[in-house]
C-alpha cells in the first residue's frame, strides 16, 4: 500500500500485511432490507436460512460477499449465498438494485437511511442482528510517527465520533 500513500480507510477484519498498521475508526451498524414489492411477491423470512431462498444482491468487495452472519438472542447463524442472485462493486448500484425490488441487502444501514424512512426499503428479519464490519486508517509502520498521519487519524476519528459512529 505505501506506494505514496499515508493513510487508506480501509473496512473489514484483521490486516494481514505485517508491514501495516491499523488503528479502529468506527463500528458500521448493517441492516438487511428490501423493496416491499419484492417482500409482498415473494416467500417469508423468518429466519436466517430462508434467505437462500430469495434473491440475495451482494456487495462483491465485502470481506466475506456470500456469506452473511446473523444473532438472536445467544443464537448465531451463518447463511452461505452460493451463487447470490446479483453482485456488483458498488454500493450505490447495489442501493438501485434493492430499490427497483431485484431482492434483498445487507448495507450498512446509513447508507439506506433515507430509502428506509421513506418506505422505498423496509427491514428484514429486524429480530436478527447482522453482523458490524469495521473501519480501520491504515498506514505503514514507518508513518506511524509522522505528525500529519496523526492529526488525519484524529480528524477523522472525531468526525465520525460526531457523526454518530464511533
Amino acid at each position: 500500500m505505501d506506494k505514496g500513500i499515508d493513510v487508506a480507510i480501509r473496512g473489514g477484519g484483521a490486516l494481514n500485511d505485517s508491514s501495516m498498521r491499523s488503528r479502529l475508526v468506527c463500528t458500521v451498524k448493517r441492516v438487511l432490507c428490501a423493496a416491499p414489492e419484492y417482500l409482498s411477491s415473494s416467500a417469508p423470512i423468518i429466519r436466517p436460512e430462508n434467505l437462500k431462498k430469495h434473491d440475495c444482491l451482494v456487495y462483491s468487495l465485502s470481506s466475506s460477499p456470500r456469506k452473511w452472519l446473523f444473532s438472536k438472542d445467544s443464537e448465531n447463524v451463518s447463511v452461505e449465498l452460493i451463487p447470490a442472485s446479483y453482485s456488483v462493486n458498488n454500493g450505490i448500484a447495489l442501493k438501485q438494485a434493492a430499490v427497483s425490488g431485484l431482492g434483498i441487502i445487507l448495507i450498512p444501514e446509513d447508507f439506506v437511511r433515507p430509502e428506509l424512512g421513506t418506505g422505498e426499503l423496509v427491514q428484514v428479519m429486524p429480530d436478527w442482528m447482522p453482523d458490524t464490519h469495521s473501519l480501520y486508517a491504515v498506514y505503514p509502520y514507518h508513518k506511524e510517527q509522522s505528525q500529519k498521519v496523526r492529526l488525519f487519524i484524529d480528524f477523522i476519528m472525531e468526525a465520525f465520533r460526531n457523526a454518530g459512529q464511533a
